[in-house]
Protein backbone atom coordinates (compact mmCIF):
# COMPACT_ATOMS: atom_id res chain seq x y z
CA UNK A 1 0.00 0.00 0.00
CA UNK A 2 1.20 3.55 -0.77
CA UNK A 3 0.80 6.30 2.02
CA UNK A 4 0.33 9.86 0.71
CA UNK A 5 0.95 12.11 3.64
CA UNK A 6 -0.64 15.80 3.49
CA UNK A 7 2.01 18.27 4.79
CA UNK A 8 1.00 21.71 5.78
CA UNK A 9 -2.51 20.31 7.45
CA UNK A 10 -2.55 22.74 10.09
CA UNK A 11 -2.35 25.77 7.41
CA UNK A 12 -5.15 24.06 5.72
CA UNK A 13 -7.12 22.98 9.15
CA UNK A 14 -6.70 27.05 9.94
CA UNK A 15 -7.86 27.84 6.78
CA UNK A 16 -11.19 25.19 7.01
CA UNK A 17 -12.19 26.57 10.09
CA UNK A 18 -15.46 28.51 10.23
CA UNK A 19 -15.88 27.47 6.45
CA UNK A 20 -16.48 23.81 7.27
CA UNK A 21 -18.30 22.34 9.74
CA UNK A 22 -16.54 18.81 9.88
CA UNK A 23 -12.57 19.35 9.47
CA UNK A 24 -12.25 15.55 8.80
CA UNK A 25 -14.37 15.47 6.08
CA UNK A 26 -13.15 18.12 3.87
CA UNK A 27 -9.47 16.67 4.77
CA UNK A 28 -10.27 13.39 3.32
CA UNK A 29 -12.32 14.63 0.40
CA UNK A 30 -9.80 16.53 -0.36
CA UNK A 31 -7.33 13.48 -0.30
CA UNK A 32 -9.81 11.52 -1.92
CA UNK A 33 -9.48 13.63 -4.72
CA UNK A 34 -5.57 13.30 -4.97
CA UNK A 35 -5.88 9.47 -3.83
CA UNK A 36 -8.14 8.71 -6.90
CA UNK A 37 -5.93 9.59 -9.64
CA UNK A 38 -2.96 7.36 -7.95
CA UNK A 39 -5.64 4.66 -7.48
CA UNK A 40 -6.81 4.41 -11.15
CA UNK A 41 -3.44 4.87 -12.81
CA UNK A 42 -2.34 1.77 -10.61
CA UNK A 43 -5.33 -0.20 -11.61
CA UNK A 44 -3.91 0.60 -15.14
CA UNK A 45 -0.76 -0.80 -14.61
CA UNK A 46 -1.87 -4.22 -13.26
CA UNK A 47 -4.51 -6.93 -14.28
CA UNK A 48 -6.88 -9.34 -13.39
CA UNK A 49 -8.28 -9.16 -9.49
CA UNK A 50 -5.36 -7.02 -8.47
CA UNK A 51 -6.49 -3.79 -11.03
CA UNK A 52 -10.35 -4.85 -10.50
CA UNK A 53 -10.08 -4.46 -6.70
CA UNK A 54 -7.68 -1.34 -6.36
CA UNK A 55 -8.78 0.36 -3.13
CA UNK A 56 -8.05 3.90 -1.40
CA UNK A 57 -9.32 4.04 1.68
CA UNK A 58 -8.70 6.66 5.02
CA UNK A 59 -6.44 4.79 7.55
CA UNK A 60 -7.31 4.67 11.43
CA UNK A 61 -4.98 6.60 13.70
CA UNK A 62 -5.06 9.86 11.71
CA UNK A 63 -7.60 11.67 9.77
CA UNK A 64 -4.86 13.17 7.14
CA UNK A 65 -3.54 9.89 5.67
CA UNK A 66 -5.01 8.04 2.68
CA UNK A 67 -4.06 4.33 1.46
CA UNK A 68 -4.02 3.47 -1.89
CA UNK A 69 -3.38 -0.19 -2.66
CA UNK A 70 -5.44 -3.92 -3.30
CA UNK A 71 -7.81 -4.80 -1.36
CA UNK A 72 -6.94 -7.41 1.99
CA UNK A 73 -8.45 -10.25 -0.47
CA UNK A 74 -5.66 -9.73 -2.79
CA UNK A 75 -3.08 -10.40 -0.14
CA UNK A 76 -0.54 -11.55 -3.10
CA UNK A 77 -0.31 -8.37 -4.95
CA UNK A 78 2.95 -7.30 -2.60
CA UNK A 79 4.36 -10.34 -4.19
CA UNK A 80 3.77 -8.83 -7.99
CA UNK A 81 4.97 -5.71 -6.60
CA UNK A 82 8.03 -6.81 -4.87
CA UNK A 83 8.56 -9.98 -6.81
CA UNK A 84 10.08 -12.92 -4.51
CA UNK A 85 13.69 -14.59 -4.22
CA UNK A 86 14.35 -18.33 -4.94
CA UNK A 87 12.96 -20.13 -1.94
CA UNK A 88 12.45 -23.96 -0.94
CA UNK A 89 8.05 -25.28 -0.81
CA UNK A 90 7.59 -27.60 1.48
CA UNK A 91 4.35 -29.96 1.08
CA UNK A 92 2.37 -29.65 4.60
CA UNK A 93 0.54 -32.55 6.31
CA UNK A 94 -0.07 -34.09 2.79
CA UNK A 95 2.02 -36.91 0.88
CA UNK A 96 1.31 -34.97 -2.07
CA UNK A 97 2.22 -30.99 -3.94
CA UNK A 98 -0.28 -29.67 -6.04
CA UNK A 99 1.44 -27.01 -8.03
CA UNK A 100 -1.45 -26.00 -11.16
CA UNK A 101 -2.43 -29.30 -12.88
CA UNK A 102 0.79 -31.21 -11.70
CA UNK A 103 0.78 -33.09 -8.74
CA UNK A 104 4.19 -34.44 -7.67
CA UNK A 105 5.09 -36.87 -4.66
CA UNK A 106 5.49 -35.10 -1.50
CA UNK A 107 8.86 -33.46 -1.36
CA UNK A 108 10.76 -29.80 -0.81
CA UNK A 109 10.55 -28.26 -4.39
CA UNK A 110 12.53 -25.42 -5.37
CA UNK A 111 10.67 -22.11 -6.70
CA UNK A 112 13.08 -19.88 -9.05
CA UNK A 113 11.41 -16.35 -7.68
CA UNK A 114 9.76 -14.06 -9.61
CA UNK A 115 10.62 -10.37 -10.87
CA UNK A 116 9.34 -7.43 -9.47
CA UNK A 117 6.27 -6.04 -11.54
CA UNK A 118 5.63 -2.82 -9.68
CA UNK A 119 2.02 -0.97 -10.00
CA UNK A 120 2.12 1.23 -6.87
CA UNK A 121 5.52 3.12 -7.15
CA UNK A 122 5.71 4.31 -10.54
CA UNK A 123 1.77 5.44 -10.71
CA UNK A 124 2.61 7.92 -7.94
CA UNK A 125 5.65 8.90 -8.96
CA UNK A 126 4.01 9.14 -12.39
CA UNK A 127 0.79 10.88 -11.09
CA UNK A 128 1.99 12.86 -8.22
CA UNK A 129 1.81 15.97 -9.87
CA UNK A 130 -1.54 15.18 -11.30
CA UNK A 131 -2.97 14.74 -7.91
CA UNK A 132 -1.37 17.19 -6.23
CA UNK A 133 -3.21 19.76 -8.72
CA UNK A 134 -6.19 17.98 -8.22
CA UNK A 135 -5.89 18.22 -4.96
CA UNK A 136 -5.07 21.89 -4.83
CA UNK A 137 -8.59 22.34 -6.86
CA UNK A 138 -10.41 20.86 -4.64
CA UNK A 139 -8.96 22.75 -1.51
CA UNK A 140 -9.84 25.94 -3.38
CA UNK A 141 -13.35 24.32 -3.90
CA UNK A 142 -13.66 23.68 -0.42
CA UNK A 143 -12.19 27.02 0.81
CA UNK A 144 -14.73 28.94 -2.22
CA UNK A 145 -11.42 30.58 -3.48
Amino acid sequence: MVTVKLEGGDNIIKALEGKQGDLKAAIEAILMVGAEIIRQAAASRTKGKIAANMTKERLPGSPITVGIGPSKRQWYAKFREFGTKAHSVKPRRTKALQVGLETFRASVRNHPGTAAQPFLRPALDENGGDAQAAMGNEVKRVLDL
